[in-house]
């Protein structure tokens, strides 16, 4: 993946209305997984559980902390944050991700660390 791939899947990401976002994440995942494992077949379903997105992060992303805050109101706003630790606040990596619901927005912080991890921070 280049440079401009990633800055474009960013972008993506940034500017994409609510609804947009669960095919760009999804996208965005075969975009941004490892190389050296097999692509899994990602479960369309993935961004509508909350058990599937927490698993794919589990597997991802061993032992983080994992923060999620919203409403649970239709058209409500939820924002999750991903952190190798919880006990710091100098994580040089952090993935957050905001969206209109509990599993998108844990896909997009998802993606934000994989994209990090491309660009060279651990």
């Amino acid at each position: 993946m280049t440079k401009n791939q990633l800055a474009d899947l960013q972008n993506r990401l940034a500017d994409a209305a609510a609804g947009d976002l669960s095919g760009i994440a999804l996208d965005g995942l075969t975009l941004v997984w490892p190389p050296t494992d097999a692509l899994p077949a990602f479960d369309p379903d993935l961004t509508a559980s909350f058990d599937k997105a927490l698993a794919l992060i589990a597997k991802v992303l061993p032992g983080w902390s994992v923060g999620l805050d919203g409403t649970a109101v239709a058209g409500g706003t939820w924002t999750c944050r991903l952190r190798a630790t919880g006990l710091r606040d100098d994580d040089e990596l952090i993935g957050i991700g905001a969206a209109g619901t509990a599993p998108v927005a844990m896909i997009v912080a998802l993606l934000q660390v994989m994209i990090s991890r491309l660009k060279g921070y651990s």
